[in-house]
């Protein structure tokens, strides 16, 4: 898991060296492996695993869903871009956005009765 100071670290770093794929007050959508690209960077002293959660957060944010539709562009570190968002791929994260509502959904309701539970 990241912490939420090292995550901003990581993020601030991120758009220090690669404003094209970091912009600040917008989301691009990520090239794939671009976690591997990162780490051949050498810029950041994580491991895979630790960016990987980075990065699942980052693309989990609903800016990050919204940019990715069909169609849309896909960008590598330096802000060029590289590919599209498929069909097949903007369905699949609509169904993945959809499981982590209803799982945030779930736990917010099992936090509210163990809330109701407490004497």
């Amino acid at each position: 898991m990241i912490e939420r100071e090292e995550f901003k670290e990581i993020l601030k770093t991120l758009r220090t060296e690669f404003p094209g794929a970091f912009p600040k007050n917008e989301f691009r959508v990520f090239k794939k492996g671009i976690d591997l690209d990162i780490l051949k960077k050498g810029i950041l002293n994580i491991g895979r695993t630790k960016l990987r959660s980075f990065l699942k957060i980052y693309t989990s944010h609903p800016k990050y869903i919204e940019a990715h539709t069909k169609r849309a562009d896909r960008y590598d570190l330096q802000g060029k871009v590289v590919g599209t968002v498929t069909e097949q791929e903007f369905v699949n994260i609509r169904k993945l956005d959809a499981q982590r509502a209803k799982q945030r959904r779930f736990l917010k309701e099992q936090e509210q009765k163990q809330q109701m539970s407490k004497p």
